[in-house]
């Protein structure tokens, strides 16, 4: 059930050339009802992700994940980054709020 509902926030793969590192969870009632997860994504960045559970969105569990995992990023002298996609626009007032910036984007292709 968490590989469900948490896939944004960990990779649950021990062997992943991206592994998790830190995490922060919030929990209400003994059940976990938010994760934020920085997985290593190079020696100098590591990415955050985050994934509330959809009755606990918009109370500002995923800002106080994002925002806890960030510090601790920082304080192990990583530079943290949060992806998120251009029409999400939820998550991507998260970052902004937290003071993430846009910096770049990814553009995908496909076979014709």
């Amino acid at each position: 059930m968490c590989i469900r509902i948490f896939k944004n926030a960990l990779s649950f793969n021990p062997e992943s050339s991206r592994p998790d590192i830190l995490a922060a969870v919030a929990e209400c009632d003994e059940n976990i009802v938010g994760v934020a997860g920085a997985s290593a994504d190079c020696e100098t960045m590591w990415q955050i992700g985050v994934d509330v559970v959809p009755a606990y969105q918009g109370l500002g569990i995923g800002k106080a994940l994002v925002g806890t995992l960030t510090k601790a990023v920082l304080n192990e002298g990583i530079v943290p980054y949060y992806s998120a996609a251009v029409s999400h626009l939820h998550s991507r007032r998260l970052a902004l709020s937290l003071g993430y910036w846009p910096a770049w984007i990814h553009v995908y292709a496909r076979e014709l």
